[in-house]
């Protein structure tokens, strides 16, 4: 009996050290929490990271929905899928479209070709109250509400974004670049609390938010043409680095009347004897048919002027089957006051069935001052009479 009761103690003194030396283990591989830290005075959504729960996102988006709806205007895009528009004032409207050379909407007051940003009527009575503003220089991650467009109509979708950032746009100018995030161009970007970020837009293959003082820039040069912006057909950029000059002409489309004076690759030095300060105030310059530059090509130093308009009514045309058509129009022109729109297609001009760009030429020519020339014009499917008025 002796040794039996020998060899159980041994047992137990060696199944309690294994139960000891585990229990040890335990404690420095999972060691008991502190105390709680005191927690911070922040509304439950900041405090959400990538797997938010799905009801605070549920209840701060369906908040917001009921906020932002006076704001947000919806239309046919010009590439026959819905599309959004923001409310900028109480008679005007912003949106985005891919296809800026179709816009033919009625509402629409102006059109930037070259970025495709349009400027439409809508007014709304009373006006809802004005949505205040966010512009960081840096943020995130954080948590955002885009507004985006719909079959059923425009809805909102909270995105997590890890990070907002300034930087340079050649296309736009100043913008926030965005990472960790996957965004829709012509969409719209808010805080939580319902602060205006911006729109977003395409930018070097991917998206950036177009935001604070430069979205309301391109706002204002729109409106600052409310027969329809025109675009001269010259894309600048600016060189890395730079705050001010050193603009670069990135293209000019054929159709320009810069075509033949200015290259890709060109640097601005001055335009009507001024440095612009930026590339919007130099394409708004080169709009005016009395623009003189100053361009550095290589090693030599050039003064070019734009080439006359040739289409007398301040159109520029090119030949097409079943009419001519429309790829440019010039600012307070006699087209422009018609209501003709690059894009648009000629099936009728003063009695001449689908015009070629020579036939417009002759018969605008012939006409005497105060002639009211009819012009049947659309796009597809879609046509509409204007009269044009030779002053």
């Amino acid at each position: 009996m002796v040794p039996e009761s020998r060899e159980l103690r041994l047992l137990l003194v060696t199944i309690g050290a294994s139960l000891a030396v585990l229990v040890g283990l335990a404690r420095l591989r999972f060691p008991a929490a502190g105390p709680a830290p005191p927690p911070q005075q922040l509304l439950p959504i900041d405090r959400l990271g990538p797997q938010a729960l799905y009801e605070d996102l549920v209840r701060a988006v369906a908040r917001l929905e009921t906020r932002l709806g006076p704001h947000l205007v919806e239309r046919a895009g010009e590439d026959g899928r819905p599309a959004l528009a923001l409310l900028w004032n109480s008679t005007q409207a912003l949106a985005w479209s891919p296809l800026p050379e179709r816009a033919s909407d009625a509402r629409i007051l102006a059109v930037d070709r070259g970025r495709g940003l349009l400027l439409l009527r809508h007014a709304t009575s009373p006006p809802p109250a004005a949505l205040a503003e966010w512009s960081p220089e840096a943020a995130g991650p954080i948590y955002l509400a885009a507004a985006e467009p719909g079959p059923g109509g425009w809805a909102l979708r909270p995105v997590y974004v890890g990070r907002l950032r300034a930087t340079h746009s050649t296309t736009w100018g100043g913008v926030l670049a965005v990472s960790g995030a996957s965004l829709t161009p012509g969409s719209f970007l808010f805080t939580l609390d319902g602060r205006r970020l911006g729109l977003v837009v395409p930018d070097a293959g991917g998206a950036a938010v177009l935001a604070g003082s430069n979205l309301r820039a391109h706002a204002e040069s729109l409106a600052r043409d409310p027969r329809g912006a025109a675009w001269s057909g010259v894309r600048l950029g600016r060189l890395p680095g730079e705050a001010r000059g050193a603009l670069v002409v990135l293209s000019v489309e054929e159709w320009s009347t810069w075509a033949a004076r200015l290259r890709s690759g060109d640097t601005l030095e001055s335009i009507a004897g001024g440095e612009p300060a930026s590339t919007l105030e130099a394409e708004e310059a080169l709009r005016s048919a009395a623009a003189v530059v100053r361009v550095r090509r290589g090693s030599a130093r050039l003064q070019v002027r734009p080439a006359r308009e040739p289409d007398a009514p301040g159109l520029r045309l090119a030949d097409a089957p079943g009419g001519a058509r429309v790829v440019g129009v010039a600012p307070d022109s006699p087209a422009a006051r018609s209501g003709l729109h690059a894009g648009d297609r000629l099936s009728a001009f003063d009695g001449v069935e689908a015009p070629t760009a020579a036939d417009v030429a002759r018969r605008y020519g012939a006409a005497r001052r105060g002639t009211r020339l009819v012009v049947v014009a659309g796009h597809g499917r879609e046509a509409r009479a204007l009269v044009l008025e030779k002053p």
